[in-house]
């Protein structure tokens, strides 16, 4: 998990999660990977829920951290926010073939599976799952890591889909398009 840890992120959930998946892969590491300073409340919460479930050797808050020195070493991202616009962390970790579960909000669904036929035909890039659902986020999860093909052709597919459909020219072009004539960047 990359991201604040506040609320909206929906942290618990993915705490939640994590300890299902844990019943399958005891020896997992799950890092929650982001600013610790932004709502004390919610971070003691989510902490005290790590120690009610048993997980304080599985599930580690690292704070801030520089995120392209962990990715490397990632398998997979688990994305539970409650709300999201395009959620930089996935493209991110599409970047380093790292596939994503993501809760179905803002462009995560266009994220992992793809916006026209021809992204679609890259193959998903992840799983998208229900909001505020640990469960189906484990399930998710578990497919993929006892899948080694699968995540590697999950996170090929999420790599080719960021290359072909999201490199930045692209964006400013797809930008502009949206621009009335006459007004340039």
């Amino acid at each position: 998990m990359i991201g604040r840890v506040v609320p909206i992120k929906d942290i618990k959930t993915f705490i939640q999660a994590c300890r299902i998946v844990m019943d399958q892969f005891p020896r997992v590491l799950f890092l929650i990977m982001g600013p610790l300073n932004q709502d004390l409340e919610y971070v003691k919460e989510c902490q005290d829920l790590v120690t009610i479930l048993g997980m304080e050797d599985t599930i580690r808050f690292t704070g801030s951290v520089r995120v392209d020195d962990y990715l490397p070493k990632i398998d997979l991202i688990v994305l539970t926010s409650l709300s999201e616009a395009q959620p930089l962390v996935v493209m991110e970790a599409a970047i380093y073939a790292i596939p994503s579960v993501t809760t179905r909000v803002g462009a995560c669904d266009e994220l992992i599976n793809g916006r026209t036929r021809e992204d679609r035909a890259l193959g998903p890039g992840g799983i998208v799952t229900s909001v505020g659902n640990p469960e189906e986020t484990a399930l998710a999860m578990v497919r993929i890591l006892k899948d080694d093909n699968l995540r590697k052709k999950m996170g090929y597919s999420a790599r080719l889909r960021m290359e072909q459909f999201y490199r930045e020219e692209f964006l400013f072009d797809a930008y502009r398009a949206t621009l009335p004539q006459g007004n340039e960047l």
